[in-house]
């Protein structure tokens, strides 16, 4: 049996960092008989409960010192945990559980499917590259992190995001087949605007005004995302829009990868959003507040718009675009989603691989 540490951005409710913790428990336990998994985490009861696996607090040093000495695998895996942008404090913690993993336990430390970076400053860039350099596998999710860590003199495989191992599920209770189901998913960010969310309005009343749609408004973060679909909800009903309208929120990981992936649009901001939607082949239109938003929508080839530069007219174009060219989106996705499940189903076994030849 065997013990298997892991940390990331864990207990926080964040929608990604919860997707990516889902896949690795549920690959790790279809590929290895009856792993002992234990995940740091900010909410350890309700990790616990919801992927099945002990877990502790992620600052309780007495415990991780006793997991850490009895483990046989130590996995950093999760978005973007080596950077600096958000705090040195938070890049400190992470390479910190690696240094012990290595220097004081000299256990087996993989990163794994990372997004690495930005890292700032001489020190920080030194000490990053001296405690990555002692990991015994690192893989990345893209070709940035890869060219970073080949620049600081560091091995890594070039993989792609862990979210693209995801199956969907069916779920058609929750879905009216007989209608033409658009997704839409916003989340609180600074470039949000009332004035974009009443263009988004419109946009939805003059493309989809019909009862024979139903408008799904997600929400995959409700501390972000639930406000804002309510405030949609309430201006389209005083629009008079014809067709039905809905809130999904308070999902579970389940619900919100069926949801998104039988949808027949999505028009979505958060990248993992878009990510899910695009693994299943939905025509989507990426409402792009981040970089990795935009660079999904150019790797995958749907439409996007960056959310501080949408108007009427450029909000209509893009979905009479993804309306018009829903069959051509629908078939390059099936391509473009195909080699992403193959690269990160490969990186799932380098990874089960890594951890029996321990």
């Amino acid at each position: 049996m065997k013990k298997i540490l892991i940390s990331g951005y864990y207990g926080f409710d964040n929608f990604g960092d919860d997707i990516i913790l889902y896949v690795l428990v549920s690959a790790l336990k279809k590929h290895l008989d009856n792993p002992k998994i234990t995940v740091l985490s900010n909410n350890p009861a309700k990790t616990k409960k919801l992927y099945d696996v002990d877990s502790i607090y992620r600052f309780n040093t007495k415990e991780i010192m006793a997991k850490m000495e009895n483990c046989h695998v130590f996995i950093s895996g999760g978005g973007s945990l080596i950077q600096n942008v958000t705090s040195f404090k938070s890049l400190l913690y992470y390479l910190g559980l690696i240094f012990l993993s290595k220097f004081i336990f000299h256990k087996k430390a993989i990163i794994f499917a990372q997004g690495i970076g930005p890292i700032n400053g001489i020190f920080a860039k030194i000490l990053s590259g001296f405690v990555l350099k002692k990991a015994d596998l690192i893989s990345v999710r893209d070709r940035e992190s890869y060219n970073l860590l080949k620049n600081m003199g560091i091995e890594s495989v070039l993989a792609t995001d862990t979210a693209w191992c995801l199956d969907v599920m069916s779920d058609q209770n929750r879905l009216d087949v007989e209608k033409i189901n658009i997704g839409i998913q916003l989340r609180r960010w600074k470039d949000l605007k009332d004035s974009t969310i009443d263009i988004i309005a419109n946009a939805i009343c003059e493309k989809f005004n019909d009862e024979k749609v139903c408008i799904s408004l997600i929400s995959l973060q409700d501390d972000y995302d639930l406000a804002i679909a309510q405030k949609l909800k309430t201006i389209l009903l005083n629009k008079n829009l014809k067709a039905e309208t809905r809130i999904f929120s308070n999902l579970s990981i389940e619900q919100s990868i069926s949801l998104l992936g039988n949808i027949d649009f999505l028009i979505g901001m958060r990248y993992h959003a878009c990510l899910i939607s695009t693994r299943f082949d939905v025509p989507t239109l990426a409402l792009s507040y981040d970089p990795k938003v935009k660079n999904l929508a150019l790797e995958s080839k749907i439409p996007y718009i960056n959310i501080n530069s949408i108007t009427k007219d450029v909000l209509n174009s893009k979905i009479n675009e993804l309306i018009t060219k829903k069959d051509e989106i629908r078939s390059n996705l099936k391509e473009f989603a195909d080699k992403k499940v193959h690269i990160c189903n490969e990186n799932i076994i380098l990874l089960i691989n890594s951890i029996i030849l321990d």
